[in-house]
C-alpha cells in the first residue's frame, strides 16, 4: 500500500491512533499546483502536535515531524530521523511506533491509563 494523497494519509494516521489523535488540519506547500506536496496534523494524546506529510512529489517516501512551537519542528526522535519513511505499510507502523513511544514516554502513567479505560469504552 502506497499514500499518494493527503486525504489518504490522514485516513492512514487517523485509523492508526484512533480516539488518541484529533485531526487539525492539511498544509498545502503549492496549493496552486496540482500535487499532493504538503502533511497533516493532528493532535496526539491531547499534548503533541505532529505532522504527517510527504518530503517531496515523487510520493515515494513520506515523513513525520514534531511541531514544538510555531516556528519549530524535528524530524529526529526516539532515535531515528524520520524525514524520508518508505512509502510502505511495514515502514509506516515502524514510524507510528516511534511517534506513539514519544508521546507515552513524556505524559504521566495516570493520564495514559486514563486514556488507556475511556477508550476501552469507546
Amino acid at each position: 500500500m502506497k499514500i499518494q494523497k493527503l486525504f489518504d494519509y490522514r485516513e492512514v494516521v487517523g485509523d492508526h491512533f484512533g480516539p488518541k489523535a484529533r485531526y487539525i488540519d492539511t498544509v498545502r506547500y503549492g496549493p496552486e499546483r496540482d500535487q499532493e506536496d504538503g502533511h497533516v496534523r493532528f493532535l496526539l494524546y491531547e499534548t503533541f502536535i505532529f505532522g504527517f506529510g510527504f518530503p517531496g512529489a515523487q510520493y515515494s517516501s513520506v515523513s513525520c515531524f514534531f511541531q514544538a512551537s510555531d516556528s519549530v519542528s524535528m524530524t529526529e526522535f526516539s532515535g531515528r530521523d524520520h524525514t524520508f519513511i518508505e512509502n510502505n505499510l511495514d515502514a509506516l507502523k515502524e514510524a507510528f511506533f516511534d511517534v506513539d513511544t514519544f508521546c507515552r514516554l513524556r505524559l504521566p502513567e495516570k493520564f495514559l491509563s486514563d486514556l488507556d479505560s475511556r477508550a476501552r469504552i469507546i
